[in-house]
């Protein structure tokens, strides 16, 4: 796919009239994402988390219900619960400040350089965010058109976890890499998920080391989508 096309796709989606709404862009090592389904697991258990549902809180406006914690990894104070430079779109002075963790910190630093923002997110049985959409297109600071584009890593899973896109389910598999176009989204349905988010400000994030590049392609509707155990 061509640049000026996957804009297109982009902007279709954003538009809601089909387009590019996810793909899977690439598939984790398995000993590298046994690593970071560990090591999240550590955070869960011994830093704080940010609480979606309550007032305030930067995602609170996708209205969550249920269990929806959020961990802040990449920032410029360490703290896991700080969500006020998430969405400022820029990586100045941040780094992941986590001691103990080199997965993770690989994951957060070397693996997406020019990510801008990198989130912990559990959501619980029964559990979810609201219908919302959010805009990809942002001007930078030299005014140039950027492309926000978010990444998903699946690390525990159930199948009833789903996400929904202009009224088509979806699942993510542990373990694979996915593009989510925020703008297509309407009710977003999950249950039971724990996930690596990636935010890159533009369009050309590279996958590190850490990733197994695979053929870029469509996700497959929920119904269809593998299943990596």
């Amino acid at each position: 796919m061509d640049p000026q096309d996957l804009f297109e796709q982009l902007a279709r989606g954003q538009f809601h009239e089909g387009g590019l709404k996810c793909a899977r862009i690439g598939i984790v090592a398995d000993d590298v994402l046994l690593e970071l389904i560990e090591e999240a697991q550590e955070v869960v258990a011994k830093h704080r988390p940010s609480v979606v549902s309550k007032g305030g809180h930067v995602t609170n406006w996708t209205k969550p219900w249920g269990k929806v914690l959020q961990w802040s990894l990449l920032n410029t104070t360490g703290q896991t619960h700080d969500t006020t430079t998430d969405h400022n779109n820029t990586r100045a002075n941040k780094r992941f400040h986590l001691m103990g963790l080199p997965a993770l910190k690989a994951w957060t630093q070397s693996a997406w350089p020019e990510a801008t923002n990198m989130r912990l997110n559990l959501v619980g049985p029964n559990s979810g965010l609201g219908a919302h959409e959010e805009d990809i297109c942002f001007k930078d600071g030299d005014g140039r058109c950027t492309y926000k584009v978010r990444l998903h890593l699946p690390l525990v899973t159930t199948g009833e976890a789903a996400v929904m896109l202009d009224w088509e389910l979806f699942h993510f598999g542990v373990g694979q890499v996915c593009y989510f176009n925020t703008a297509a989204s309407t009710p977003l349905a999950t249950t039971g998920r724990l996930t690596a988010s990636t935010w890159s400000g533009t369009l050309g994030s590279r996958s590190g080391s850490t990733t197994r590049r695979s053929e870029r392609c469509r996700c497959r509707p929920a119904s269809a989508a593998p299943r990596i155990n």
